[in-house]
């Protein structure tokens, strides 16, 4: 019987003492578990009970230290069975370039908080397990991507959820009901004006085979290109990333 325990998000605020006081710099997020959703500020490993830090108890040695700022529950996350093979689910997160908006995607789930109002923006279920997430540069939109028979790679409005675009890589990778041979989106990197999404799959039903595309859409979830256009690569590609202007992209 496989165990359920209940996922955590631990917003952090990272502190810079400056000689006119204390100020902080963007929110940044990071995935933990614990028991029990709670909102806490700690300072020198004792418990405050304001988020504001007296600059009169900050040491030369709290320069640039962490506070815990809020932990939003993510409600019972059942592990998967790893001894019938790989995991299919990855942990994700990230954040809007202003720090607004932070995305966890968690086995099929996609979970959207807003950070200065410490709310639950929306929550959507997607047809797959979440592989990667990223915020276009405006954060306007979420592209996430999934592991799954199709391998969808959506588009959503950041602020709603709903769904703008969606592009299905498995049209150009192929799938299998088999779902360590499903196309997977490995990686997603957004630009100025751009997003560059590096996807694949590999099988050994009928022999060890590979194929892999790079994407260039629009934020909005609109294609722009393909590479190759009319085929595929017969190798790996799982990473991608571009320069802040787009202009150029490496891939690995």
């Amino acid at each position: 019987m496989k165990k359920s325990i209940v996922g955590l998000i631990t917003i952090l605020l990272l502190l810079f003492l400056v000689s006119s006081g204390c100020e902080s710099s963007n929110t940044v997020a990071s995935g933990e578990n614990g028991n029990n959703s709670s909102e806490e500020i700690l300072k020198n490993d004792s418990a405050q009970e304001s988020g504001q830090l007296s600059q009169e108890n900050l040491t030369s040695s709290e320069k640039s230290s962490p506070y815990i700022y809020w932990e939003y529950e993510l409600g019972d996350i059942t592990p998967e069975n790893l001894s019938e093979g790989k995991s299919n689910a990855q942990d994700c997160v990230t954040y809007t370039q202003d720090g607004k908006y932070v995305a966890v995607g968690t086995g099929k789930k996609l979970t959207v908080i807003d950070v200065p109002d410490k709310k639950l923006l929306w929550e959507k279920t997607l047809g797959g397990n979440v592989s990667d997430i990223s915020f276009s540069k405006d954060g306007k939109y979420l592209i996430a991507g999934e592991k799954s028979t199709d391998g969808y790679i959506y588009s959503l409005d950041a602020g709603t959820g709903n769904e703008i675009h969606s592009y299905r890589s498995a049209d150009d990778l192929g799938t299998s009901t088999n779902s360590k041979y499903q196309p997977c989106i490995y990686k997603i990197t957004a630009a100025d004006d751009a997003v560059y999404i590096a996807a694949g799959r590999y099988w050994k039903e009928s022999g060890y085979g590979l194929a892999s595309r790079v994407y260039k859409f629009n934020p909005d979830g609109t294609l722009s290109w393909k590479l190759p256009a009319n085929e595929n690569y017969a190798q790996s590609v799982n990473w991608i990333d571009s320069s802040q202007d787009g202009k150029n992209v490496v891939r690995r």
